[in-house]
Parts: C-alpha cells; structure tokens; sequence
C-alpha cells in the first residue's frame, strides 16, 4: 500500500492555520497573549480531530 502524503500535512496545515488565525483574532479582540494562545491551542486540537474524522470518512466510501 502506498503512503499518502497529503492527507498528514494537510492535518498539520489545517491545524496550524486554525491556531495562528483564533490566536490573533483573540489579540485583536483585546485578550492578553496568555489567554490567546490558550484559546489558540484548544481550536488547534478541535481542528485537527475535524480534519482527521473528515479524511476518514471520505476514506470509507
């Protein structure tokens, strides 16, 4: 079976992308970085679970 590069950098662009945008959006909204970044962090872990079910769902059928 061959490895598909796509789907794990994918992942890892989606969930980077996820965190730098809800982190400066936070900041823009007057929250101190500590707080943002936290913020950032936790949609960075929903993002990649999304992203993860929604490749394996797409992989079933």
């Amino acid at each position: 079976m061959r490895f598909n590069f796509f789907r794990p950098l994918m992942l890892i662009l989606i969930a980077y992308t996820a965190k730098t945008l809800t982190q400066t959006l936070a900041m823009l909204a007057g929250l101190p970085q500590l707080q943002a970044e936290n913020i950032g962090y936790i949609c960075m872990i929903l993002a990649g679970i999304l992203t993860y079910v929604a490749f394996n769902r797409k992989r079933r059928r």
